[in-house]
């Protein structure tokens, strides 16, 4: 299912849209900041809003997926901070 991912961090996200998974629920969040930049986060649904979306807590990442995440997280910053 499409969502639109906002309010992100190193540690988590809102996840907008239809879908309505239970509190405690596992799931897998993939984030595609651009064609060939997406980026699989396995977490667990901490707060969950009917008919508009669900907060993530990302599970500990791997040293390597922390590290890509933060880039991906600095560079969307300054993509944004431009436009």
């Amino acid at each position: 299912m499409r969502c639109t991912v906002g309010d992100i961090s190193i540690t988590g996200c809102y996840v907008h849209g239809l879908a309505s998974p239970a509190k405690g629920e596992t799931t897998v969040v993939t984030i595609t900041f651009r064609p060939n930049a997406s980026i699989e986060l396995p977490g667990k649904v901490v707060y969950t809003e009917a008919g508009m979306g669900f907060a993530v807590q990302f599970n500990e990442l791997p040293e390597a997926d922390a590290k890509r995440l933060g880039a991906l997280l600095e560079e969307y910053k300054v993509e944004a901070a431009i436009a």
